[in-house]
């Protein structure tokens, strides 16, 4: 019986969700360890510093290695990470 789980919404500063729909700004091109490490932080991952210098790759498997399903949040957070100004 596979488990589910409820992942917390990004939502902007007047409360909608971050989404196409409600023009949310586009991820930026180039390198994607910025808004990994961004993503892991926003479900309360620990993302270090120094895993900046790490390949995706490796980014990914420290991810993994290291999840805490105990620190997602519960509820949707308004956050502005994921903006073109801040990856």
């Amino acid at each position: 019986v596979p488990d589910y789980i409820h992942l917390p919404l990004a939502l902007n500063p007047q409360g909608a969700k971050l989404s196409k729909q409600n023009h949310a700004p586009a991820l930026p091109k180039g390198d994607p360890r910025p808004v990994l490490i961004a993503a892991l932080q926003f479900l309360g991952q620990q993302a270090e510093a120094h895993w900046q210098d790490f390949s995706v790759e490796q980014i990914l498997q420290s991810a993994v290695k290291n999840w805490r399903l105990t620190a997602v949040p519960e509820s949707a957070i308004v956050n502005s990470t994921f903006s073109n100004a801040s990856c």
